[in-house]
């Protein structure tokens, strides 16, 4: 955002070159009229970057809030695939969990999610909820390339009495844990491995067999398999990256239709100011007008003059505003991916930043064209001719 405004009050010394840059296209194309554009767009240099500054901003802005939200979501998408390593997974279609059944047809690794409640007074606040994971251990451990252990060992989750913990709770191997479960029973289990607070996608892991005997209900979330198979009835196989990006497909479509409304006024706002700057700068640009229609030019050519040069100038203030915001969007995809672990693509909604352009584009026609317009209504005064006679 820095970058942002540090462009908008740059943007009067930066005009100039960016318009010369158009000199060869404008002379061999635009014939008269584009000189004349070229021409008003650098001798008004203040004019021009009053116009182009708002629309920089708003540009700017749009291309920056949704890349990085897409360029967001993305990343974490591609960080949750990376974290599994597995070729497909299989998940509930339309259920709200698959049964034991199912996961038997698959021949896979399961997830039995479950919630659990700390009842132990040294580590307040006492009964706070828990997301506990019944799992196999040899099966979640190869499936999940994120596991990390600090201390202990993932293979002795065994029996009915242990677990695996966070680093946040805490614990070293071998101190004990006690946990209430879904069916009320207080039960103190022996914590056996101590991971990293990525590593599971939960709070603790649990036997899954320990899970089905204080939870009947519980039905599993996931299941990780090797080759694609044929879903048993009730589920659906997807690949990793399907399965990655639809995780949190609900939260995602929030956040942006939250960030197209912020966009949508801010670019209501930003066209308004560039609809706002062409009509005062209309009125002290008659008598220039009138001259060309003196020079020559038809009514039609000298509205499509100032309407060209309205979009030229557009065009400027969103060339500028979009390149400074992907300056920043590639220190956030280098930080994503930093964070991420694995390599992430930039994405830019260009139907988003299209839209916001057009915008100002449409406002800016119409606040130049209109004023001219309405202008030149009247015939251009004629120099007197004096008559010998």
């Amino acid at each position: 955002m820095a970058l942002v405004a540090g462009a908008a009050v740059l943007a009067p010394a930066v005009v100039g070159p960016v318009v010369r840059m158009l000199r060869v296209p404008v002379r061999r194309r635009g014939g008269a009229i584009g000189m004349l554009i070229r021409a008003g767009a650098l001798t008004a240099t203040r004019r021009t970057a009053s116009i182009a500054a708002p629309v920089l901003l708003t540009v700017a802005f749009a291309v920056l809030v949704s890349g990085m939200v897409r360029t967001t979501t993305a990343a974490y998408a591609a960080g949750r695939a990376g974290d599994v390593n597995a070729g497909w997974i299989v998940v509930p279609d339309r259920t709200p969990g698959l049964s034991d059944q199912a996961v038997t047809a698959t021949g896979g690794t399961a997830l039995l999610p479950t919630t659990v409640f700390v009842s132990d007074p040294s580590t307040p606040p006492e009964n706070r909820p828990l997301t506990a994971l019944g799992v196999d251990p040899a099966g979640f451990a190869a499936a999940n390339r994120a596991l990390t252990v600090v201390a202990g060992s993932l293979g002795d989750l065994s029996g009915d009495d242990t677990v695996v913990l966070t680093a946040t709770a805490n614990r070293q191997p071998t101190d004990p844990f006690a946990l209430i479960f879904a069916d009320g029973e207080l039960v103190s289990l022996r914590v056996v491995a101590v991971v990293t607070d990525d590593s599971i996608p939960g709070d603790l892991l649990l036997p899954r067999s320990v899970v089905r005997k204080h939870d009947p209900s519980a039905l599993s979330s996931a299941v990780y398999v090797r080759e694609r198979i044929d879903p048993p009835p009730g589920a659906r196989i997807l690949d990793v990256a399907a399965w990655a990006a639809e995780a949190d497909r609900a939260e995602d479509r929030l956040v942006w239709l939250a960030t197209l409304l912020l966009i949508a006024v801010s670019a209501g706002y930003g066209a308004v100011a560039v609809a706002n700057t062409l009509l005062m700068a209309a009125a002290g640009r008659v008598p220039d007008l009138r001259l060309i229609r003196l020079a020559g030019a038809t009514r039609r050519q000298v509205i499509w003059l100032v309407t060209a040069e309205s979009a030229l100038v557009v065009l400027i203030g969103a060339l500028l505003g979009g390149a400074v915001a992907f300056v920043g969007l590639l220190s956030i995809r280098a930080g994503l991916a930093e964070q991420a672990g694995v390599p992430v693509d930039l994405v830019v909604p260009w139907s988003v930043v299209g839209g916001v352009v057009g915008l100002c584009l449409l406002l800016a026609a119409l606040a130049s064209a209109l004023p001219t317009w309405r202008s030149l209504r009247h015939p251009a005064a004629r120099p007197p001719v004096d008559v010998v006679g």
